[in-house]
C-alpha cells in the first residue's frame, strides 16, 4: 500500500472519528423533534446532490 494511500486513510478516519465525538455531545442536547427534522435536510440534501451528480454525469 502507498505511503499516501495510509497517511491520507489515517487522517480521514480520526478526522471521522473527532466528528463523531463532537456530533454525539450536540445531538445529546437536542430535541428530539428538532433532531428528526436535521436528519430528513440532511437526507434531503445527500439525495439531491446524488441526483445532480447522476443527471450531470457525461460519459
Amino acid at each position: 500500500m502507498p505511503l499516501q494511500a495510509l497517511v491520507q486513510g489515517l487522517i480521514v478516519g480520526s478526522s471521522l472519528m473527532a466528528g463523531a465525538f463532537i456530533a454525539r455531545r450536540v445531538v445529546r442536547h437536542m430535541a428530539p423533534e428538532r433532531f428528526r427534522t436535521l436528519m430528513d435536510v440532511l437526507l434531503l440534501a445527500a439525495g439531491l446532490g446524488m441526483l445532480g451528480a447522476a443527471l450531470t454525469r457525461t460519459d
